[in-house]
């Protein structure tokens, strides 16, 4: 298989993976009309207050290990060991993205790039997803 064909194969791989699946409007009638009850007014305010420590220290603790850092290059198991070291600058961080509701357009795009899990890789799944800065 020529490098030719691999890009191919991984273009037509992510174009099915991502591309938009088209429904009809009845099958979107379907999905928003299934009994689910509105969220109560005591719970909207809930949700607009702040991200608290422990909940952040919650996601970090049950979050998985072994996995390929994101474009700021810190991974899980960085921030599980710095724990102590960083929550105190990582809770306004955290709260002001929240807050604001803003991401910059650097966190919007990436790149996957396929890394080889063996010599002479021949398919897709040969491959192990990694983000690559944009």
């Amino acid at each position: 298989m020529s490098s030719i064909d691999i890009l191919r194969a991984f273009a037509e791989h992510f174009k099915r993976k991502y591309d938009m699946i088209p429904v009809s409007s009845e099958c979107m009638k379907r999905i928003m009309d299934c009994n689910l009850t509105t969220v109560p007014d005591g719970a909207n305010l809930a949700l607009e207050e702040p991200v608290m420590l422990e909940e952040i220290q919650h996601a970090i603790q049950t979050g998985k290990l072994h996995k390929a850092p994101g474009h700021d290059g810190i991974c899980q198991e960085f921030l599980k060991k710095m724990w102590e070291t960083t929550k105190e600058d990582l809770l306004p961080i955290v709260n002001e993205m929240y807050r604001d509701a803003f991401i910059s357009e650097h966190q919007k795009f990436g790149i996957i790039v396929g890394i080889p899990k063996q010599p002479n890789a021949l398919h897709i799944e040969d491959y192990t997803p990694h983000d690559s800065e944009y």
